[in-house]
């Protein structure tokens, strides 16, 4: 595969996503799991890495774009990432990656895992 920068292409407007793969339901279960975002802040992740707009993620999920700016934002904070972009980019590495997101960066907290007995 390529580099970030040959996934990664921007106009004025917002940032555009070539992928050569397609979000899979599987996908985005995974990105909800590890980061611990809702349904909706993982549908509204799953729209983003579509390409979509702010305005055109609303009208598939039925809310204002003020809302659709609210669930990204806290899907960003719950992430580690301040942008659309550092979305994008973690799922990419998501994707690149053999083994899922425990080597993505040095700022990934993982959790253990506690067996019930």
């Amino acid at each position: 595969m390529g580099t970030l920068r040959d996934f990664l292409y921007f106009s004025r407007k917002r940032a555009l996503c070539y992928a050569p793969w397609i979000v899979t339901s599987a996908d985005i279960l995974n990105i909800c799991h590890n980061y611990h975002l809702s349904r909706r802040e993982g549908e509204t992740v799953r729209f983003l890495i579509e390409g979509l707009t702010n305005k055109e993620i609303a009208a598939r999920m039925g809310i204002s774009p003020d809302t659709v700016k609210v669930f990204l934002r806290l899907a960003m904070m719950k992430m580690g990432v301040s942008s659309r972009t550092g979305i994008m980019s973690k799922f990419i590495h998501l994707k690149e990656s053999d083994s899922g997101l425990g080597t993505e960066t040095s700022r990934t907290v993982h959790r253990p895992i506690h067996k019930l007995e």
